[in-house]
């Protein structure tokens, strides 16, 4: 049973569908911009790109100005918190 893909998800699945179609050449091609780069990471909560200078010698800062407001790494305080809660929910500790 498939689920339906939701916006961000088809969006990075288009970006990562076009780099596994390229066909590899000897050379290394420059991206115009680092959207197009394989190494750009939109989800990051502070940085934009994978390597913290840029491989292809381009004089960009990876990091931004202002974090997100969420982040794709869990909280493992939070987490450990809603466990503590469970456990004594459970058993009453």
């Amino acid at each position: 049973m498939q689920r339906e893909m939701s916006d961000k998800e088809y969006v990075k699945f288009k970006r990562l569908r076009r780099f596994m179609e390229e066909i590899p050449t000897g050379e290394m091609t420059v991206p115009k911009c680092c959207q197009e780069c394989e190494c750009y990471q939109p989800e990051w909560k502070f940085r934009t790109c994978l390597y913290a200078k840029c491989k292809y010698g381009k004089n960009v800062n990876p990091f931004r100005d202002r974090p997100l407001s969420h982040d794709i790494i869990p909280n493992p305080e939070k987490d450990l918190k809603d466990l503590r809660d469970l456990a004594s929910l459970v058993y009453g500790w």
